[in-house]
């Protein structure tokens, strides 16, 4: 299995700064902000259990796997269980990460009528690991190129920060 955001050196827009309502929005907004801005220019990558190229995008798939993401990086830091669901609709599957020492084993479950081929996969920790944080860092630098001043906001700091924290 493979995840990975492939994004140009250069994004070629600046977002639109706008205000955050702490009572109605979250992360979540400013992620779904952040992957609408740059959906064209970039490739969510995933890949695995029998499909080359899952069919997800920059401007759906990737905020709802951003919004997922520290916690699973926390998890996979601790060697403890955990998931990635991806449930838009269309692409409807779920991996389910159980440890087993240095590696996960890797199960994906589909609620469409694709179905894994194989269904179980192993990666190891690190590779893991090294993969959620590449995608965490490459966002993390994407949002201080297209919006500088969001880049200081709580919530994204929070975002994170918290898969470093134990």
């Amino acid at each position: 299995m493979f995840i990975a955001l492939q994004l140009p050196d250069t994004i070629n827009v600046r977002a639109m700064l706008r205000g955050y309502d702490p009572e109605t929005e979250d992360i979540r907004s400013i992620l779904s902000d952040l992957c609408r801005t740059v959906a064209k220019q970039g490739q969510f990558v995933v890949s695995g259990f029998g499909q080359d190229r899952w069919p997800v995008d920059v401007g759906a798939d990737l905020a709802i796997f951003l919004e997922q993401l520290p916690n699973v990086l926390r998890a996979v830091k601790v060697g403890a269980a955990t998931e990635i669901d991806f449930y838009e609709q269309g692409i409807e599957r779920k991996i389910e990460f159980s440890p087993a020492g240095d590696v996960y084993q890797a199960t994906c479950i589909s609620q469409t009528e694709w179905q894994p081929d194989p269904a179980v996969e192993q990666v190891g920790r690190a590779v893991l690991e090294g993969m959620l944080v590449g995608v965490q860092e490459r966002v993390v630098k994407l949002i201080k190129e297209v919006a500088p001043d969001l880049a200081e906001h709580d919530w994204v700091r929070r975002w994170h920060n918290t898969a470093i924290e134990q």
